[in-house]
Order: structure tokens, then sequence, then C-alpha cells
């Protein structure tokens, strides 16, 4: 499996970043617990993309794109830190 190049992380990163910032900025509405009621209606989630996701489930992704969104989508167990070569828990409590 492939990975994203640094140029991809890189702006990643600078779009997490701006959202981040931006969210600061709003004031937070008022958040009521959500209803335990099975009436309530599924929302859809939308993804603009120019690429097709093929897989949303982490087993079967092969595609960039679908690889984007998996990993937005599910953490991981572990993971790495960009330009180290060790791995470091993620989901896990302990490597």
């Amino acid at each position: 499996m492939t990975h994203p190049g640094p140029a991809w992380r890189r702006a990643a990163l600078v779009l997490a970043s701006v959202v981040v910032g931006v969210s600061g900025c709003v004031a937070t509405p008022t958040v009521s617990p959500p209803s335990s009621s099975p009436s309530a209606t599924p929302r859809d989630f939308t993804v603009g993309t120019t690429e097709r996701v093929t897989a949303l489930d982490p087993v079967a992704v092969t595609d960039s794109m679908s690889t984007s969104v998996t990993l937005a989508l599910f953490q991981r167990l572990m993971t790495m830190d960009e330009g180290k070569v060790g791995l470091r828990p993620d989901a896990a409590e302990d490597c």
C-alpha cells in the first residue's frame, strides 16, 4: 500500500489548522443531547472530490482517495510521526 507524500500531508495539516483556527472564531451554539428515539432521521455526509471513493472499509482500501477518506474517518491503532522512524500509539495505550 502506498502512502500519500509529504506535500499532501503538509496540505492536509494546513487545511486542518485553518479549520481549527476558523472554528475558534465562531460562537459555540448550545447543543442539546442526542435524541434516543428511533424516529431520528439519519443525515447525509457529503464529501466533495474529483476522484471516486471506491471503499470505506479500511481493509478494502486500495486507492489514494479512499485512503484519504478512511484516514479522516477512522482512528489508527498505531501511527508514525513524520520524519521519525518509530511507531507511537494512537488508539493503542502502549507500543
